[in-house]
């Protein structure tokens, strides 16, 4: 298999048959491709398993809940396989396969919503309770579909950073498989 030649400024995005290639940062301009080849592929077989193969740094949120609420919403059975490094919003989107599957040397990692607020102190509060907002959408996800408690979610990601691998990965219930 061959990967189409990447123009600059195109996203690392592609689909052979049933599989999309996911090989990018999350953002308005890769989910939106994504959606679009996802939707190619349920329009011709809508029962059909479609798969993800996913690795990213990560991006914006709200592009990726997007991009999650899109993957649930899904009518066909949907897998999705990390490899390489699954990031940030990466990790919420592994989350939204009803098969979820990491390679062995996939690294995962999770954590607070970052922010890069600044301007007025009415607008600085109004972003503040806004990002807080979103981590309990996200940390919400995270529990929901790894099985553990929300507050155990939330005070792992208050110390930084999270990394971990497969093994982790699938002892915390983040994926269900290391392949």
């Amino acid at each position: 298999m061959r990967k189409p030649q990447q123009q600059e400024g195109q996203p690392s995005i592609y689909r052979q048959g049933r599989s999309l290639y996911f090989f990018d940062e999350i953002n308005n301009f890769t989910v939106a491709e994504a959606l679009r080849l996802l939707q190619l592929m349920v329009n011709e077989a809508p029962k059909k398993s479609a798969q993800i193969i996913l690795n990213t740094p990560g991006g914006s949120v709200y592009d990726g809940l997007c991009f999650y609420d899109y993957l649930r919403y899904l009518s066909c059975p949907l897998i999705i396989i990390g490899t390489g490094l699954v990031a940030s919003m990466g990790v919420i989107i592994i989350l939204a396969g009803d098969k979820r599957y990491v390679t062995k040397n996939t690294r995962l990692m999770s954590h607070q919503i970052s922010s890069q607020v600044q301007g007025k102190v009415s607008d600085i509060k109004i972003d503040y309770d806004e990002t807080k907002e979103l981590e309990k959408i996200c940390d919400g996800i995270i529990a929901e579909r790894t099985g553990q408690s929300l507050k155990a979610i939330q005070s792992e990601l208050k110390k930084g950073d999270k990394y971990f691998g497969a093994e982790e990965a699938l002892k915390r219930g983040y994926i269900q498989k290391i392949i």
